[in-house]
């Protein structure tokens, strides 16, 4: 990205929601690893499932819209 956050995000919509998230659930992430248990609370499947397919949508919408412009 470099710092070009609207460039990233018209080059690949779906790998800069990824990476947003990334960053997002990172701190998260290492102060559960860092305790040995879950900080806050633990993702139930639904939640990852949610995520998941919000970032299959995202990329495959983006894809469709390149395609037909």
């Amino acid at each position: 990205m470099r710092g070009e956050w609207m460039r990233a995000l018209q080059a690949n919509a779906g790998g800069f929601l990824m990476g947003l998230l990334a960053v997002a659930a990172s701190p998260w992430l290492l102060a559960s690893a860092a305790r040995g248990r879950w900080w806050i609370g633990c993702p139930n499947e639904w939640l990852i499932l949610g995520t998941g397919l919000l970032l299959v949508v995202v990329t495959l919408g983006d894809w469709v819209v390149r395609i037909y412009r």
